[in-house]
């Protein structure tokens, strides 16, 4: 027989070690349980809870606060053409730093003399200065542009 060991004997080990294999198998299956809350039906769309509920609330908040904005802008314009006034400006800082943002996409902090009037045409700003600061250099620099832009905006 293997190793020296009688039939009986072999078979006595090797029943031994079957039963103590599913012994052990069962008792790390009651020790680890299967996840069966799986459901049958799966949730419709937006029945499910998840971590960017919060994100989509504070989205249409964002949403109906512009179009608040919005509003009350178009009620200025309406009152200002009643009264023959001139009305509210529609550009602010980020309006402008995007216009920046979009000529300088390097992120060098300065534009160009040709780009700086460009930008200030496109704005529809008739009266720009021919020689802002930083025009000699050909570098107009971002606070420059942003104070000649609001300067020309506030005179339209």
């Amino acid at each position: 027989m293997p190793a020296g060991v009688s039939w009986s004997r072999y078979l006595r080990m090797l029943g031994a070690s079957v039963l103590a294999m599913f012994a052990g198998a069962q008792v790390v299956h009651q020790y680890y349980l299967p996840d069966l809350s799986i459901p049958e039906i799966p949730p419709k769309p937006g029945e499910l809870q998840t971590e960017l509920q919060g994100y989509k609330v504070r989205e249409e908040a964002v949403a109906a606060l512009q179009q608040l904005k919005a509003g009350e802008k178009l009620e200025q314009i309406k009152i200002s053409q009643q009264n023959a006034v001139k009305g509210p400006n529609l550009f602010n800082n980020s309006n402008l730093d995007a216009i920046f943002g979009i000529m300088d996409p390097s992120n060098r902090r300065y534009i160009t003399l040709a780009q700086y009037k460009q930008a200030l045409i496109t704005l529809g700003i008739k009266n720009i200065n021919e020689c802002p600061e930083g025009a000699n250099e050909d570098r107009i620099s971002h606070d420059t542009f942003k104070t000649e832009a609001m300067q020309g905006l506030q005179t339209c």
